[in-house]
């Protein structure tokens, strides 16, 4: 058998022309008998010389020509085929017009020349005109999805013909539900929802845009203060509530962060498996006993008694401490930063704080939180134990062991840390291993 036949679905039943491999579809029983009607011809089928599809272009014309949306080809004489005698280049259709490296882009303006066994199409003539579209009643009866030929179904797209379907639709509380439970941003959500608009799975009247304004909903469990500095949960169970959460204040931490223009107030559970809960945000704001004290008073702190997870400076100011170099700068004892009879390094034990008083052991307020609310931040103290360690080297002059800390950090020397110049860059491989530990450390608690 010639290579000719392999080639014959390169082109199309009804024009004749080069079809690229997208635009290829089966001929259905379908589109067969639409076809019927428009030339009067019969379909040839089930031989091998000639095409078994039809081209994406001659496919949507035949579809429109039927429901009335196009007038029809531009021709009135499709494509004739006839069996091949023999496979010369002036014989066989396939041989004169598949010439080498055809493509689709090769393809466009290529004039097509007829063969003995190939008649290209002739236009509409006087006797030829274009046909009537038949009445519904002669019309083709879309065949159901039950009796559908597999041949009727397309290779390369979806078929036309959709099956009776009855699905559930999805209303807007399902949606809204849906868009929660996958934490979608506004931005994704409307994506989602015009995907399920398309195939028709969204009941009548929901609103996919309605993403925009979800957080009308928990407006009313917050507040503004008078200068609209400071936004405030006024309603943490009501708010809880109203995102589906079982509240109970023993599993739930507050972290309380600020930067250079803001300062925030979230809610974090214990383990994580619920997402954080906004509850206070101060703009234009900087750490501050005073911006401590409105917030903690703002949340009503002494209805909830939340634990506290912060840094050392946020720590200080709850505890009502002096920030800065101070001499007693433990919230819990009383170690001495400037302790110097001995090495502050080599004892181990200081006394604890017995007595909070403003005035005494670097104390300049009350205290905002019971101390015994706060967590201690594993990350800083890693951290400067880091540090106290190195400058405890120093200072015993153990050359084994700074030599061996030194070839960990090239770049770290004793003249360095005695001078203070780029001592913490000496620490970042520490800090990378280190920063994840105060998540676990919240999971333990």
């Amino acid at each position: 058998m010639s290579d000719c036949f392999k080639k014959f679905n390169n082109f199309c039943y009804v024009c004749g022309k080069f079809t690229a491999m997208p635009q290829k579809h089966k001929i259905s029983d379908q589109l067969a008998d639409i076809y019927e009607h428009y030339f009067n011809l019969p379909v040839i089928q089930n031989v091998d010389w000639v095409p078994q599809i039809v081209c994406g272009s001659c496919r949507s014309i035949l579809y429109g020509w039927i429901n009335g949306l196009r007038k029809g080809f531009q021709f009135g004489v499709p494509m004739i085929w006839a069996e091949p005698i023999n496979h010369e280049n002036n014989k066989c259709y396939v041989c004169i017009n598949n010439f080498p490296g055809l493509n689709r882009l090769k393809a466009i303006g290529y004039v097509y020349q007829s063969a003995p066994s190939a008649q290209t199409p002739l236009p509409h003539s006087d006797a030829v005109p274009v046909p009537k579209r038949p009445s519904p009643t002669q019309a083709y009866a879309p065949a159901t999805f039950e009796t559908l030929a597999e041949s009727s179904m397309s290779l390369y797209q979806p078929s036309t013909i959709s099956p009776k379907c009855n699905h559930i639709e999805i209303t807007q509380q399902r949606f809204d539900r849906m868009v929660r439970q996958l934490k979608l941003s506004q931005r994704r959500s409307i994506v989602l929802g015009q995907h399920l608009s398309a195939v028709n799975i969204l009941e009548k009247g929901v609103k996919i845009y309605s993403s925009r304004g979800r957080q009308r909903e928990f407006l009313q469990f917050f507040n503004v203060n008078e200068n609209n500095s400071l936004a405030y949960c006024n309603d943490v169970g009501g708010l809880m509530l109203a995102m589906n959460y079982t509240y109970k204040s023993e599993d739930w931490r507050l972290f309380i962060d600020g930067s250079k223009t803001s300062l925030k107030a979230v809610l974090l559970y214990r383990d994580n498996s619920k997402n954080p809960v906004p509850v206070a945000l101060a703009v234009n704001t900087k750490e501050s006993y005073d911006s401590m004290q409105t917030i903690i008073e703002s949340l009503k702190y002494k209805d909830h008694m939340w634990k506290i997870c912060a840094d050392l400076k946020v720590v200080a100011l709850l505890s009502g401490l002096q920030t800065g170099y101070t001499k007693n700068m433990c919230f819990m004892c009383l170690w001495n930063s400037r302790y110097k009879d001995t090495s502050q390094y080599q004892k181990r034990d200081w006394a604890m704080r017995s007595v909070h008083a403003v005035g005494v052991n670097n104390i300049l307020h009350e205290n905002l939180v019971p101390i015994e609310k706060i967590l201690l931040p594993p990350l800083h103290i890693k951290l400067g134990i880091v540090k106290n360690f190195i400058k405890a080297l120093i200072t015993r002059q153990n050359d084994e062991a700074f030599n061996q800390l030194q070839y960990i950090f090239p770049r770290l020397s004793k003249n360095k840390i005695k001078e203070g110049n780029n001592f913490y860059e000496s620490l970042k491989f520490v800090k990378s291993q280190l920063k994840y530990s105060i998540v676990y450390f919240f999971q333990a608690c």
